[in-house]
């Protein structure tokens, strides 16, 4: 069937069925060809020939509907109901007479369906002016009149000319206007859109009218006796006026619908003897043909205005869709379009672009010529095409200032050309706001520079991570061995040695130093969260740095809300504080003032000037704010990269507010930072510690300080990399440890599992292949789970002191490692 999109849009494609439509077709189709056959009979009117042949008008009916790839079947199918018509219902004829019939019948219709593929293009549809003339012209005679020779054979032979003119022309006439009724009837119910079954509805009460008109003033004519040749040529021509309302009213379906009506009530009354053409005088022969004439001329008439009708109806549609597309594209543009009258200038209409871009409302442009809205670019073009009326078929763009209502002016690409409205030659005017684009660009670019920083940053911080876990590797080694040789020295009293070895150890204490910053610039999580208060943190820090900064710079601290808590490292956040307060120092040039704010906050909604991320809620704010020069804008976009300072060579790292970065995003926070010049103030953004957990049930050992024992116990060390695991067995040994060494983590789970009992201790690294420190010590606790077990990283996200807790492991380090302080957290573990 049709889609609902064609039948709604007008156009007419009809005949789409389904497979299985098709197969009931032509299943029943031998009971309705038996029935048309019989109809056909039934209106013979007793002459030589039927006055209206309809199993010929049915079979090309059904041909044009199936389509060619059906026609095979559906022969079948008709040979089978012609045989059983030559059997049950011409039995009054001879057997060759009835032949010559069926052939001429068959032969006729596939005549006329071929004939009317082949001259129209597509699917064929009688609601198209085209297909109706090829119809009434072409298809409609020549097939009928080739059946007619066929069947004017099989009755009267060659020998009475005068009888096969007449008997053939009788079966053309018939079988013609069995193709105009019959034929067009059929396509034209089965092809009708939904549209066109809407307007039925819609006027049921005038299609209701109608119908009792022309069946009562059809009985009427053709109900009366006939009284002379003057009504035989006039009376019957009383329907045309009805015939001609039906269809430019109601289409095909309805017109030849009505001119079936009036044929059937016309044969039967003339075969009855009564009607204009039922005249005494009047042969049967001419009785007949008279009446055929009629019929045809109003078959005719009646096909091709419906036709008409329908065509119109369909451009009518087309173009009231195309009106609405055309408004729908046109006020919903943002871009500025104008119309107006070529001939004068003054404006037609203008869409909401137009008001938005030039600021003149519509009310003010309608009407207005283009020299009063002082829009003289477009006025210009105006008058430079006007003469030609024609851009040559192309679009006219320009770039053009025009002025706004308001004064301003913005820059356009115009796009100009010429339409005909409602018969009036119009220009069309495209204004494409260019300063807006470039706006919403630099916008955009903007916000992909604060996405390019955002990901640099987390680039970074993951290369920092990287970075300082090598590094704490081979710090390790460097400290370890200083460790060891300092021992030695001690024992061969060489002060010399002593204090080379004492400048080794502090250069590499400075850079574990420096490495420690890195990791926490790179750490998304705090190492040791608990809950803090932020007012005690800046107590403490406060001492200090009185004691470091210079006395000409005042520092001083503001709390605004005594009890803000947070879930933090406090360690991370005094080095957060000194790290802004040093950083407010070199910015103030040691001479100003530095104040430390610290307040809760309600609802607070910002974007992180680190990250670029919009937040908001409740927080715990840290402010540092500084009497120095401020940050300019191209400043402000750096200052949190790892490594960019603004000072001079040798006098900063650049990494103070890249740690400063990586403490606050690592509890979850953001930072805000206002630049103005005399003043800058740095805004830490923390979350609001809920209230505080109860603590851990396992035993965590504090470590003491130093101790200088010597110790007894079996260790296993296990660590993938070589000097790391050479310098730790070394100083293990140094102080009288049993130690055994392990490569990775299945090497030493396969010395544990060997005898668990026999170690008294592991220290194991974090990060190594194949299987990480805290999985080998989970599976060594699930088997021993008193097993003293330390852990140490030199960068993980996977594991941190908290985690180590809840894991069951008593010690927790990040290389490099304090060894004085490791050695004191051995010793108590193995005194247990």
């Amino acid at each position: 069937m049709q889609s609902v999109e064609q039948q709604d849009a007008g156009y007419h494609v009809p005949y789409s069925f389904e497979r299985g439509t098709r197969i009931a077709v032509i299943a029943i189709y031998p009971v309705l060809h038996v029935a048309a056959v019989w109809l056909g009979l039934f209106l013979s009117s007793g002459a030589q020939t039927a006055t209206l042949w309809t199993s010929n008008a049915l079979l090309l009916a059904v041909m044009v509907i199936l389509g060619i790839r059906w026609w095979a079947p559906l022969l079948v199918s008709l040979v089978a109901a012609e045989a059983f018509s030559l059997v049950f219902l011409t039995t009054n004829l001879p057997l060759s007479v009835g032949l010559f019939y069926s052939a001429a019948n068959m032969l006729e219709a596939l005549v006329a369906a071929l004939i009317w593929r082949s001259l129209v293009k597509g699917p064929i549809s009688v609601f198209r002016l085209r297909d109706c003339i090829l119809l009434v012209s072409v298809v409609a005679i020549s097939a009928p009149a080739i059946g007619g020779l066929i069947a004017a054979f099989g009755q009267v032979g060659v020998g009475d000319a005068a009888a096969f003119f007449s008997f053939w022309q009788l079966w053309l006439t018939a079988n013609a206007l069995g193709i105009l009724i019959i034929t067009t009837a059929i396509l034209g119910w089965a092809g009708a859109s939904r549209s066109s079954l809407r307007i039925l509805g819609a006027r049921r009460y005038e299609l209701a009218l109608l119908v009792v008109l022309v069946f009562g003033l059809t009985l009427l004519v053709f109900g009366s006796s006939p009284t002379g040749v003057s009504n035989v040529l006039g009376l019957p021509y009383v329907l045309y006026p009805l015939l001609i309302w039906g269809a430019l009213r109601f289409g095909t379906p309805v017109s030849s619908a009505l001119v079936l009506v009036i044929a059937m009530i016309g044969i039967i009354s003339t075969d009855l003897g009564s009607g204009p053409y039922a005249i005494q005088s009047y042969t049967e022969y001419q009785r007949v043909l008279s009446l055929q004439m009629f019929l045809v001329a109003a078959a005719i008439s009646t096909l091709i205005l419906g036709a008409v009708f329908s065509e119109r109806r369909t451009a009518l549609r087309i173009l009231e869709e195309s009106q609405n597309k055309f408004s729908k594209a046109f006020h919903a543009s943002p871009d500025a379009i104008c119309i107006c009258r070529a001939s004068d200038g003054r404006v037609m209409d203008v869409n909401t672009g137009f008001t938005t871009v030039t600021g003149h409302s519509r009310e003010e442009a309608m009407g207005a010529t283009l020299a009063q809205l002082n829009l003289l670019p477009l006025e210009e073009q105006r008058s430079k095409y006007h003469g030609q009326a024609t851009t040559n078929g192309k679009v006219v763009k320009t770039r053009s200032i025009v002025p706004t209502r308001s004064g301003s002016a913005i820059e356009c690409e115009t796009a100009f050309d010429f339409v005909v409205i409602e018969g009036e030659l119009c220009t069309i005017f495209v204004l494409h706001d260019l300063t807006r684009i470039r706006e919403e660009e630099e916008k955009r670019l903007v916000l992909e520079a604060k996405l390019m920083q955002s990901r640099k940053m987390e680039a970074i911080g993951q290369l920092s991570a990287g970075i300082a876990h090598d590094f704490n590797n081979i710090l390790f080694a460097i400290l370890g061995n200083t460790e060891l040789a300092e021992g030695r020295a001690a024992k061969l009293n060489d002060s010399d040695l002593a204090n080379y070895l004492g400048e080794i150890r502090e250069g590499g204490t400075r850079a574990r130093e420096l490495v420690a910053q890195l990791l926490t610039f790179g750490r998304n999580k705090p190492a040791n969260p608990v809950h803090v208060n932020v007012s005690e943190v800046v107590d403490e820090v406060l001492r200090l740095l009185r004691q470091l900064l210079p006395s000409s710079l005042q520092i001083a601290a503001t709390v605004r809300t005594e009890e803000v808590s947070v879930i933090a490292d406090p360690v991370q956040l005094q080095q957060l504080i000194m790290n802004l307060c040093v950083n407010a120092r070199d910015a103030t040039k040691g001479s100003g003032a530095v104040e430390i704010t610290v307040d809760a906050v309600s609802a607070f909604r910002g974007r992180c000037s680190s990250c670029q991320k919009r937040f908001e809620g409740d927080f715990a704010c840290l402010s540092v704010c500084d009497s120095g020069p401020g940050i300019d804008a191209e400043s402000l976009a750096k200052i949190f990269e790892p490594f960019y300072t603004s000072k001079d060579v040798d006098e900063g790292t650049g990494l103070g507010l890249s740690v400063v970065h990586g403490v606050v995003h690592g509890h979850n926070g953001h930072i805000v930072v206002d630049g103005s010049p005399g003043m800058t103030t740095i805004s830490n953004y923390f979350p609001l510690a809920p209230p505080e957990d109860s603590k851990p049930t396992f035993a965590w050992v504090e470590s003491p300080k130093t101790t200088e024992n010597y110790l007894h116990g079996k260790v296993l060390v296990v660590d993938d990399e070589d000097s790391v695991r050479k310098v730790m067995v070394r100083i293990l040994e140094y102080r009288g440890l049993d130690v055994t060494a392990a490569a990775s983590a299945a090497e030493a789970l396969h010395e544990f599992e060997e005898d668990p009992q026999s170690f008294d201790l592991v220290i194991t690294d974090q990060t190594m292949p194949m299987m990480t420190g805290a999985s080998l010590a989970r599976k060594m606790l699930a088997t021993r789970p008193d097993l003293p077990v330390i852990l140490c990283s030199g960068f993980s996200r996977d594991i941190n002191e908290q985690r180590a807790r809840e894991m069951g492991i008593r010690g927790y380090y990040q290389k490099p490692l304090d060894f004085p302080t490791l050695m004191a957290q051995i010793a108590v573990l193995l005194e247990e």
